[in-house]
């Protein structure tokens, strides 16, 4: 059965992929990287990041910024993914943003710790 959890920001299995898309960390502090082509870079954590095993990060050609992103767990779960007409520094409404899950998916909805 498909499953949806809704959980706070703070309540992420990994702080570290969230402060790489909000541009809230120092890479090489906190991981190894290696570039694997001309705007393609891998990163292993160097310190335990939930279940986070490594991430590969592409970057736009004109503007650097990420548009790629490829996660892998410590399980084998892997997500993608793709960003485009990227915007930075834009004023929303929280109206801007709605989700509806698919009819018969579960959904598991977490508090605040």
């Amino acid at each position: 059965q498909a499953q949806l959890i809704i959980r706070p920001a703070t309540n992420v299995q990994s702080k570290l992929a969230v402060d790489i898309l909000s541009g809230n960390m120092n890479l090489q502090k906190d991981f190894k990287v290696s570039r694997l082509g001309l705007r393609h870079y891998s990163l292993m954590p160097k310190r335990p990041a939930g279940d986070l095993k490594s991430i590969e990060l592409v970057l736009e050609y004109k503007t650097h910024l990420v548009y790629k992103l490829h996660l892998v767990t410590k399980t084998g779960n892997e997500t993608q993914l793709l960003l485009s007409e990227i915007q930075l520094n834009i004023a929303f409404s929280k109206e801007t943003f709605s989700f509806k899950p698919p009819q018969g998916v579960a959904i598991d909805i977490e508090e605040v710790d």
